[in-house]
């Protein structure tokens, strides 16, 4: 996307019933500020909810994003 920070679409489904759609950035990326949809969470917990941590590793990039669903 043009104007964009680099992010991963997330969708989390559960059967046919859709459970969580969101997008995942990369911390401390400089594009990030820039991004509306990024800015749009304002609350700096909501913001750190959907940045995440990127390390390399032998095959290219590694990142961890715990997901908890709840009945």
């Amino acid at each position: 996307y043009s104007g964009r920070a680099p992010h991963i679409h997330v969708k989390v489904k559960l059967g046919t019933r859709q459970l969580l759609t969101t997008q995942l950035y990369i911390l401390g990326d400089t594009q990030n500020e820039r991004d509306g949809v990024w800015r749009n969470f304002t609350d700096p917990a909501d913001r750190a909810a959907v940045t995440v941590a990127f390390s390399p590793t032998a095959d290219g990039l590694r990142a961890n994003f715990p997901i908890t669903v709840a009945a």
